[in-house]
């Protein structure tokens, strides 16, 4: 990968994490021993943000090349290599489905918006459309137990809540 998309992966997962921290800000942060709403996902931002400033400031610090490697060929000769564009497209549909996830949260709730988000993570790793929505829907239900059954912690309702009244 070269130092531009490098830098470019980490500026946009950087703009990642401050736009999902900010929504958390709104919740109740609790303590460790009793954690609130905003308790993991403000925590999870801030990781997050560290990580990819981390890796910015590293990748700022790494002299730039010619802004093409060399390959060598098979009679010794050698090759630029360009861009990697499906790197580049994967991190924009990365960053767009989690701001997706974030603008539909409240909307339509978590089971929809997160059943999107995995769903698009995993096609996005390769996976068959209808593999990926499978894998979605257990990531969806596993993470819904986890909060609201096993942690007590209120997800944003779905709009089944709504139409069935639950």
């Amino acid at each position: 990968m070269s130092q531009p998309e490098r830098r470019l992966g980490h500026i946009a997962f950087l703009a990642l994490a401050i736009v999902w921290t900010i929504p958390s800000l709104q919740y109740r942060y609790g303590s460790l021993l009793d954690p609130g709403p905003g308790f993991l996902p403000l925590n999870l931002g801030v990781v997050m943000a560290a990580i990819s400033a981390w890796g910015l400031f590293g990748a700022l610090r790494t002299p730039p090349s010619n802004g093409a490697a060399e390959v060598d060929g098979s009679e010794g000769e050698t090759a630029p290599v360009m861009a990697d564009r499906a790197l580049i497209r994967k991190v924009t549909v990365t960053v767009l489905a989690t701001l997706g996830f974030l603008i539909l949260l409240r909307p339509i709730g978590y089971g929809p918006a997160m059943l999107g988000l995995l769903t698009t993570y995993f096609a996005i790793g390769g996976m068959a459309f209808f593999r990926a929505l499978l894998w979605g829907a257990v990531g969806t239900v596993a993470t819904w137990v986890l909060f609201e059954v096993l942690l007590g912690l209120p997800l944003p309702g779905d709009i089944l809540d709504s139409i069935v009244g639950l």
